[in-house]
């Protein structure tokens, strides 16, 4: 799915972004790996929810954030810990890039994505959290991602810039609050 949407709006992809992305992602995987094998499944939850909640209130709060460098980098950082911890990773980059227009957006977290999962993947796998029902669960989903896939192409041009903050916050909100709720412990 990463690659079929980054490769559909490449020539939106903000590469030097990307870049500062994939590093902070590495560091962040490396985190979240460890946190999983040293923290209890419940307060890790909790916490990863809490999180994602503030930052997603702080920016309904404060108008707009500014992409700079450090942004994206600490972006890269937390997706990475999310990502890894939460299978959510793109909730903060989707927070980073909220002021930016839809292509930019989709295709460089999507881009990101790409990497950023390979990563979460092989931290995992070689933590020893990964088993094969995760892959029977992932080939269970693909229908639905296929339809959501194709049916993507029409949403896409409803939502346009005014409703793409409004929305991205939305679902940061609602991710955490699931974390939370849903999550071990919870």
């Amino acid at each position: 799915m990463t690659v079929l949407m980054s490769a559909s709006e490449w020539h939106s992809i903000d590469f030097g972004g990307f870049f500062l992305i994939t590093a902070g992602r590495l560091l962040g995987t490396i985190a979240g790996v460890a946190l999983l094998a040293f923290v209890p499944g419940g307060a890790l939850s909790k916490l990863t929810g809490i999180l994602i909640l503030a930052v997603a209130l702080a920016s309904f709060l404060k108008p707009s954030i500014e992409v700079r460098n450090s942004t994206r980098l600490s972006g890269g950082i937390a997706s990475g810990v999310v990502g890894t911890v939460a299978a959510l990773g793109g909730t903060p980059l989707a927070l980073v890039y909220q002021d930016r227009s839809g292509a930019e957006l989709r295709s460089t977290l999507s881009i990101s994505f790409v990497v950023g999962i390979a990563m979460s993947l092989v931290g995992l796998g070689l933590a020893g959290k990964v088993e094969w029902q995760h892959f029977a669960l992932a080939l269970k989903l693909l229908p639905g991602l296929l339809v959501g896939l194709w049916a993507s192409r029409w949403v896409v041009k409803r939502l346009d810039e005014r409703w793409l903050r409004p929305a991205v916050l939305t679902f940061a909100a609602v991710a955490g609050v699931i974390i939370i709720l849903l999550g071990p412990g919870g």
